[in-house]
């Protein structure tokens, strides 16, 4: 993310998603892009600027609660096979999809660690 910039980040990990919806594949995962997205804030936040560097490590080593850093995943879609993704939610600019994907956001909003 911090490399390549966070709409490059977005597109790989919605790109990995759609490879691995096709047979033989581990279907369509709303909680891997949860995760991708959650890893992408943690680089953005803890790279921004010197202060936020120390801030991080500082916060680390005093302990790392997971839910500051990656939100509850329950009751996301995963496993979806591309047809099932196209039909069920539309696709990537389904309105379905586009519910589940502001669903994530606000679970990621609420994750102290990556503010």
């Amino acid at each position: 993310a911090v490399l390549s910039g966070e709409g490059r980040s977005m597109t790989i990990g919605i790109t990995k998603e759609l490879m691995d919806a096709t047979p033989g594949g581990s279907g369509f995962s709303f909680v891997d892009l949860t995760a991708d997205r959650a890893g992408t804030l943690f680089a953005e936040t803890a790279t921004r600027n010197a202060e936020s560097a120390r801030a991080m490590q500082s916060r680390i080593r005093n302990g790392v609660r997971i839910r500051d850093f990656c939100p509850d995943m329950v009751g996301l879609p995963e496993g979806l096979t591309r047809d099932e993704f196209q039909a069920e939610y539309g696709g990537l600019g389904g309105a379905k999809t586009q519910g589940i994907v502001e669903e994530i956001r606000l679970r990621l909003v609420g994750c102290a660690g990556l503010l």
